[in-house]
């Protein structure tokens, strides 16, 4: 369900999440969804920036939002 909702937005599966994460759900399983969305989210921007500025564009746009995921991702597997 993040990675779908991710596709449009990130900021209303973010709330949900986080809402979510304060009961029953695990920190680390919200966490995860909110960066799923995420990645999704900037898989979209790439294609978007792909398709209006070309490859080279898209290329060094994806590279920097790779990196912050990785980092991302990274900072969570490292609190866990």
């Amino acid at each position: 369900m993040a990675a779908i909702s991710g596709l449009a937005d990130v900021d209303a599966v973010s709330i949900s999440l986080a809402r979510a994460a304060t009961g029953t759900l695990a920190t680390q399983v919200a966490s995860l969804g909110v960066l799923i969305a995420i990645f999704m989210n900037t898989l979209v921007k790439v294609f978007i920036t792909w398709s209006i500025g070309g490859k080279a564009l898209a290329q060094w746009c994806g590279s920097i939002l790779l990196g912050s995921l990785v980092l991302s991702f990274g900072i969570i597997w490292l609190t866990r």
